[in-house]
């Protein structure tokens, strides 16, 4: 009686057998076949537009919990080191992480870079002619960005260091950091071209 009754075949006649499946559809003791009548069969409270509201809500609902998926992936991908920063351990021939950092804390200090973060800063092992990598001696190099294509933030790259005249007027700085004796000499910083004030001292290391 129940198919007669309350299946989609005509089913719906009355508003009295309207109420009598759906009592029975609650009282049910299968569940799923219940609601798989329910949807097939009942027009739901409120009509077609209740129906579109509670879908327009799930669906943003949806698309509020993805948004958040995605920028919580992404604050994670920017709090992990980037290929141009390397590893946080660094590795055989470059600097760690964790020395960079404390190079550029060092850097920030003097008044020459105050715009530090906005410049390109390169780090590298000092490697003399080439040869055996002494990682002992950080080599850096901070110039103004966008000079020569060049974009700003920091660079780990690997030894050896091109050395290349140049004498164009542009900012730039150079230093070099003793990573056993946490010693920062910053030896240049200012006009690169010939005749500047850039040069301060003769390099220590």
């Amino acid at each position: 009686m129940g198919q007669s009754l309350c299946g989609f075949k005509g089913g719906w006649q009355t508003q009295r057998r309207q109420r009598n499946c759906r009592a029975r559809c609650q009282a049910d003791s299968h569940p799923p076949h219940c609601a798989r009548r329910f949807g097939e069969g009942f027009r739901p409270e409120g009509g077609l537009q209740a129906l579109q509201a509670s879908a327009r809500g799930s669906l943003l609902n949806d698309m509020k919990c993805l948004g958040a998926s995605i920028i919580c992936l992404l604050m994670l991908a920017n709090c992990s080191p980037t290929a141009n920063q390397g590893s946080a351990s660094g590795s055989a021939d470059r600097p760690s992480i964790d020395v960079v950092r404390r190079i550029e804390k060092e850097l920030s200090r003097d008044p020459c870079l105050g715009k530090l973060a906005s410049m390109r800063r390169e780090y590298r092992f000092y490697a003399p002619g080439g040869g055996e990598v002494e990682r002992n001696l950080v080599r850096i190099k901070v110039q103004e960005a966008g000079f020569d294509g060049l974009a700003g933030g920091i660079y780990i790259l690997g030894p050896p260091e091109t050395s290349i005249i140049d004498d164009r007027s542009h900012f730039v700085a150079y230093a070099t950091y003793h990573t056993e004796r946490y010693d920062l000499d910053l030896w240049a910083c200012g006009d690169n071209a010939p005749g500047g004030d850039g040069i301060r001292h003769r390099p220590r290391y």
